[in-house]
């Protein structure tokens, strides 16, 4: 006789726990949303900024290649990744819009590859190693031990309650990712406010 739960207790125990980590990993692991904007505001008038803007965004530094400026007004300037040169972003845009004496920047990074390459390895990692491994642990246990007569082995199962830090991929996944992004943002900030390229 068991000592406390019935057996039938012991897959949902192992698997509720797996599945519930897994399904919240990969969905935090894919690229759902747009590119998200960067707010900035900064001293200055709309064209002299426009122009600094675009002077500092041609030279290299701060952490990444120089940009070619594709387009450029006074409230707008778009910039792309003008080497191969590996970056998180292909398409740079900065809004500028005057906000009391000062401009209000608004940016927005974009890479089609890097969100097709992020939608890739989620789906590989959160379906296929997830997958098996949310599939698998339950089937396992399922087929190999709990038809044990012996209450003992079927209780050093409810051990593998443990497994759960196995569905950590997807996580990491979405982590990589999001510090990839931060650090691009964080590049084109230091570009802008930086002091002047000689």
């Amino acid at each position: 006789m068991d000592p406390f739960l019935p057996p039938s207790w012991i897959l949902p125990l192992i698997g509720v726990p797996l599945a519930i980590g897994w399904i919240v990993g990969l969905v935090l692991s894919l690229p759902w949303r747009r590119p998200r904007p960067v707010d900035l505001v900064l001293e200055g008038d709309l064209d002299g900024l426009s122009k600094r803007i675009v002077h500092r965004l041609g030279a290299s530094g701060q952490g990444m290649p120089a940009l070619e400026v594709t387009a450029r007004t006074p409230d707008l300037v778009i910039a792309r990744r003008a080497s191969p040169f590996p970056s998180p972003f292909e398409r740079l845009e900065i809004r500028l819009a005057s906000e009391g004496p000062g401009v209000r920047l608004r940016w927005t990074l974009d890479d089609p590859r890097l969100r097709r390459l992020q939608l890739a390895v989620a789906l590989v990692v959160g379906l296929l190693y997830g997958g098996l491994f949310v599939l698998g642990v339950p089937v396992l246990v399922g087929v190999l031990v709990l038809p044990s007569s012996d209450p003992a082995v079927r209780w050093q199962v409810v051990q593998t309650v443990q497994m759960i830090h196995g569905v950590w991929p997807p996580y990491l996944v979405a982590l990589t990712f999001w510090v990839l992004r931060l650090l691009a943002h964080r590049a084109v900030a230091s570009r802008i406010v930086g002091p002047p390229h000689p």
